[in-house]
């Protein structure tokens, strides 16, 4: 059923509401972007206009990437791209002096995901979310500092110990950080919620 409202507008400025002659019922079932088309018909003239409305899961609300874990970076690679649905997250080396392949566990020695002075940190979710905040669980109190210091776009942030967290700006759909300095991470956890949608 249609439960928003239906407004036509006259040539001659006036306006009314009504009911519309039919509403197509997209498939609720699966996650995702859906077209809601809504017609009205009067006098033989038929008006049509969509509107988008999307599909969540409501008992989802936070991803964890374990960054302690072997990645299959290369020395050629120029960032390291993780994704968990609705989350996605890079780390890019922009321009960092430091090849790529030194960010991440399973090269050399590392036991956790590093991004150096002047690469890029990006984290995003799908179309129909919001972030709210992103915790990045820190090698050591120091990494934490340097991670809240970074310049930070689309939220702020602050340390507590070995953990930074990012509050994002409101209705927020990403946080980027240019990373001032070195810093190493065993976890990061993205917290998001359904973006409001209004017909």
């Amino acid at each position: 059923s249609f439960d928003g409202v239906c407004t036509a507008s006259y040539t001659d400025d006036t306006t009314a509401t009504v009911t519309p002659t039919s509403v197509t019922s997209p498939d609720m079932t699966t996650e995702g972007k859906k077209v809601i088309t809504v017609s009205y018909t009067e006098d033989d003239v038929t008006k049509t206009t969509t509107y988008n409305i999307y599909v969540v899961d409501p008992s989802i609300t936070k991803v964890t990437f374990d960054l302690s874990e072997a990645t299959a970076v290369t020395a050629n690679d120029s960032k390291l791209a993780l994704a968990k649905t609705p989350v996605s997250m890079e780390f890019n080396k922009g321009d960092s002096t430091t090849n790529t392949n030194n960010y991440y566990p399973g090269s050399g020695s590392y036991s956790s995901t590093r991004a150096y002075k002047n690469s890029e940190i990006v984290i995003s979710v799908n179309e129909g979310y919001i972030l709210t905040s992103v915790v990045f669980n820190a090698t050591t109190e120091g990494y934490a500092t340097a991670c809240a210091a970074n310049t930070w776009i689309n939220g702020t942030a602050a340390a507590d110990g070995t953990v930074a967290t990012v509050t994002a700006s409101a209705n927020a759909t990403s946080v980027t950080a240019t990373v001032g300095a070195t810093q190493g991470f065993t976890s990061v956890s993205v917290f998001y919620e359904a973006k409001e949608v209004t017909p």
